[in-house]
């Protein structure tokens, strides 16, 4: 008795865990203030319930011995879905283990791998034991965050400033899509914000079908539908077409399905409903939207230069009175010669607070003259200011005549920078440096800051990365790294992705890796079929139909977005795989489970 009350307790810690951890998807804070940190509340989030799990598995193992508890962990999954998993886990090692450049990275990222393993095994785990039950009140976790990311964002797009506030606890950054900004709340891109999106949208109208007492029903399905319209309104101002696309194949994809996953009307209405208000929503903001008030300023003025690399970055933390060394590039887009003997790049700090502006500061000086028209990089010096707080940072050309002047119109748009001492931890922005921040917006968007690779550069690299490894590829996650050296555009930012779930695999692990992925997904796939066969109860319908969509989406919108990398999407890939992925009936289904 002892020990199953044991167990039971660990049990339930397991089950709050990881509802704590997809209620916290949309919420990852940064504790150190640096992104690709791995002190971040979700990864602390993981390693709890990660580490609770393993107590629940060592108890079981004491209670029924080794042998048992590892013959009950090696019967979790079907058969088939467990060679899959492994040969896709040794696939990516091997492409690690032979990548031609950065093993480190791809090494990490083959790590990576092996803990999405784990939480899928642990989720399933979790699901077999809990029933339906877990799928409920995952599938309840995930609309929440939903709908509170979907008022974040919404609020803040409605001017107030709480959600502002607390957008920049996690997130500082804005994105535009032409003069419209793109919804990405507290989430790190817009994109990665309509995928999850798309996945509580698909959880909330799920849930619409609970089948309670009536009055019960009536509250709950309206709750849920009104989630899922909020969602739905957020997602079309993430402006994702991607994403939309794939909520729409989604919902097509189950509603084909027929009666007996559609258990009930209100679903077709509460789908018709989420449909039609995403149309109405990215109709009207593409369409009638007035344009986005531009500055008559400097943007109105032929700029004579023009910045790349670390002169262009919008958001910036630094330590004060500290030297700093970056990479910058700037374009001779004047009429002039630019000569070694004068000429070069420096810098001025204006304080946001106080009002006031450094002089110009030398950054570099050119080693060779710049003609018009030609570009060069320079590897430059930055000297902080010794008072901490908020800063406008702006680079120019200069040049000595004999004082150090700037040259009229040479000047890139203001970064804003936070500047604090290491370890405290981020403050919100002041209002006055949310206005400028605004401003610079405004201004950056007139402007052709920099060479960004669109979607078909960025595929097209990838298949020549395909060309010169196709077997094992160039190592995972070093697309990134890598691609400027397959692409006809100077080297820009290390952060964006082959935007192609497929084509990422392509590149990082060859043709083995891809087909790898394909079987993979094929077995989960079969999984969520079988889910779907085997759902009797309410509960059941309701997790299959939410499988049935979910992995429509993700593979439609894999097609032209790949969200693997951020930790959220990470995450919800493998948990909602590892509910998918149980049985559907208790244990005594096991043997008909893994043929």
């Amino acid at each position: 008795m002892s020990g199953g009350f044991r167990d039971g307790k660990l049990e339930a810690a397991c089950s709050v865990a990881l509802a704590a951890t997809v209620l916290g998807l949309p919420f990852e804070f940064y504790f150190l203030g640096r992104r690709q940190s791995l002190a971040t509340s979700l990864k602390l989030e993981l390693v709890v319930f990660l580490a609770l799990w393993l107590a629940l598995v060592l108890a079981r193992a004491g209670r029924d011995g080794a042998r048992a508890a590892g013959h009950e962990l090696a019967t979790l999954l079907p058969r088939r879905l467990q060679l899959a998993l492994i040969a896709f886990l040794a696939v990516q090692a091997l492409a690690a283990a032979f990548a031609p450049e950065l093993r480190g990275n791809a090494a990490k990222a083959a790590v990576k791998w092996c803990v999405g393993a784990a939480i899928l095994v642990a989720t399933a785990d979790l699901a077999r034991r809990a029933g339906p039950r877990l799928g409920t009140r995952l599938m309840m976790a995930l609309a929440l965050a939903g709908s509170l990311t979907a008022a974040v964002g919404l609020g803040d797009r409605l001017g107030l400033g709480f959600c502002r506030r607390v957008i920049e606890l996690f997130q500082p950054e804005l994105y535009y899509t032409e003069d419209l900004t793109r919804l990405s709340s507290t989430m790190e891109y817009p994109t990665t914000a309509a995928s999850f999106l798309t996945a509580s949208l698909l959880a909330s109208v799920a849930l619409v079908s609970q089948r309670l007492e009536p009055a019960r029903r009536r509250l709950r399905a309206a709750a849920f539908a009104g989630a899922a319209v909020l969602q739905g309104v957020a997602l079309a101002l993430t402006f994702s077409r991607g994403a939309g696309f794939a909520a729409l194949v989604a919902l097509a994809a189950v509603a084909w399905l027929g009666p007996k996953i559609l258990a009930l009307p209100v679903l077709r209405y509460a789908a018709a409903g989420v449909v039609g208000s995403f149309l109405v929503v990215q109709g009207s903001l593409l369409f009638l939207a007035p344009a986005e008030p531009r500055l008559d300023s400097a943007s109105s003025q032929r700029r004579i230069a023009r910045f790349g690399h670390a002169a262009i970055r919008e958001i910036v933390d630094l330590e004060p009175g500290r030297e700093y060394r970056e990479t910058i590039s700037v374009l001779n887009e004047s009429s002039r010669v630019w000569r070694r003997d004068g000429f070069g790049v420096g810098y001025r700090w204006s304080s946001i607070a106080k009002r006031e502006r450094s002089l110009v500061r030398e950054a570099a000086m050119f080693r060779e003259d710049v003609p018009p028209g030609q570009e060069r990089r320079l590897e430059v010096r930055l000297q902080t200011p010794a008072e901490a707080g908020e800063y406008m940072l702006i680079w120019f050309v200069v040049h000595r005549d004999p004082d150090l002047e700037e040259l009229p119109w040479s000047f890139a748009p203001a970064i804003l920078c936070s500047i604090r001492p290491a370890g405290s931890l981020p403050q919100p922005w002041s209002a006055r440096a949310r206005d400028y921040m605004t401003a610079i917006r405004t201004e950056r968007n007139e402007l052709p800051l920099d060479l960004v690779p669109s979607r078909w550069d960025l595929w097209r690299a990838a298949l020549r990365m395909f060309c010169a490894r196709p077997l094992l590829g160039i190592g995972p996650d070093n697309f990134r790294l890598l691609k400027w050296k397959y692409m006809d555009i100077p080297k820009g930012d290390d952060t964006i992705l082959a935007n192609s779930l497929y084509f990422e695999f392509l590149a990082c692990s060859g043709l083995v890796g891809f087909l790898s992925l394909g079987w993979l997904l094929l077995e989960l796939g079969r999984a969520v079929a079988r889910r779907s066969a085997a759902a009797l109860s309410p509960a059941e319908q309701q997790l299959a139909w939410f499988g049935v969509a979910f992995l429509a989406g993700f593979l439609v919108h894999g097609t032209v977005d790949y969200f693997l990398k951020f930790t959220p999407t990470f995450l919800l890939f493998w948990i909602t795989m590892g509910m998918l992925a149980a049985p559907a009936q208790g244990p005594g289904a096991f043997d008909a489970h893994r043929l």
